[in-house]
């Protein structure tokens, strides 16, 4: 204009300084940043009036990784010790984790306007089963035992570019392990045998064996072990039937020394082989030492009493539990006789 106008720069209603300005009006913002966006107005002003024009300045920032997500550790001090968390990255991160328990996947991402943000898992859109946390920057996975191993990612986009993070989870798997041999069975002869000790095992460390009850047990040869002679012992044979019911009986029983083989067999040995191990056992007991008891009646009572009936009265005797020698002893006694 005439006279030339004087430029005045305003951000946000706010006078910028004059080190802002160059010639013919133009404002120069060297390295843009996100503080720099606003509405920017110029005022042109002269003797003969002012004009006033208005520019809004938005800046695209596309979408950058964080190296931590704030949201992510919150989540996490609620979700209980059985929860792991991880970072996806646009390298790719890895985290191995046990089964059944639950995942927490964080997409730490930045960016101008705030990117949307999508899940994939092996290149697809993640299906609904999933829960979104911190306006989807955070995947959820109650039961990993639900998610197969593989690849998830998220893809963060805004109007100035994407960017694809990702990370892979590897869930462990119980296994079987056979260790050290379990104990001998025996200490002599032909019948030892050992079996390699089995442990079910997650990540190295024992847990209980009905973990691997879904997994094939391996192959487990059994190993032949102390096949050698045992030392002479005494053997004996079940007693006999005792030779009297009651009053006192007795039961005999076979005793011998003998000496059992590595082959299986038995060798007889002499008595005194077997005393120097031990006492030798006794070959007679007595047995069934109760007394012989009966029931014995006395003889009926007269027939007296009010009549009952026609022509009916009623009789009495004394049942007792005696031995045969006529002594009366509990009735308890005699309760395994027919009364």
């Amino acid at each position: 204009g005439v006279p030339e106008a004087e430029v005045t720069w305003f951000k946000n209603k706010v006078k910028l300084s004059s080190a802002y300005h160059l010639h013919d009006g133009l404002l120069l913002i060297a390295n843009v940043s996100l503080s720099d966006q606003g509405l920017y107005s110029c005022k042109a002003a002269n003797l003969r009036g002012e004009v006033t024009e208005s520019s809004q300045l938005l800046i695209l920032e596309p979408p950058r990784p964080l190296p931590y997500l704030e949201d992510l550790t919150a989540v996490l001090s609620s979700a209980g010790t059985r929860t792991r968390s991880v970072l996806t990255s646009p390298s790719g991160t890895k985290m191995t984790i046990s089964p059944d328990s639950s995942a927490l996947i964080g997409c730490a991402v930045d960016g101008h306007p705030t990117p949307n943000i999508t899940w994939l898992y092996s290149g697809e859109p993640l299906s609904l089963r999933h829960h979104l946390l911190a306006a989807g920057r955070i995947l959820q996975i109650l039961n990993i035992s639900d998610a197969p191993d593989g690849e998830f990612s998220c893809l963060a986009q805004n109007e100035a570019g994407s960017l694809t993070q990702k990370t892979s989870l590897a869930i462990q798997e119980y296994q079987w392990s056979v260790d050290k041999l379990m104990a001998c069975s025996a200490s002599c002869g032909h019948k030892g045998m050992q079996l390699p000790q089995l442990r079910c095992l997650l990540d190295g460390a024992e847990v209980n064996i009905s973990h691997c009850k879904e997994k094939p047990k391996p192959t487990m040869q059994p190993i032949a072990c102390n096949r050698r002679d045992c030392p002479s012992r005494w053997m004996v044979t079940s007693w006999s039937p005792c030779t009297q019911s009651c009053g006192g009986g007795i039961q005999m029983r076979r005793v011998t020394c003998q000496r059992l083989t590595a082959k299986g067999s038995s060798v007889p040995m002499s008595n005194e082989a077997c005393a120097q191990v031990s006492k030798r056992p006794v070959d007679t007991q007595n047995c069934n030492r109760q007394p012989c008891v009966e029931w014995v009646a006395s003889s009926w009572g007269q027939c007296n009493g009010p009549c009952i009936g026609p022509r009916l009265a009623v009789q009495h005797r004394q049942i007792l539990c005696q031995t045969k020698d006529g002594t009366s002893v509990s009735s308890d006694q005699c309760s395994v006789l027919p009364r």
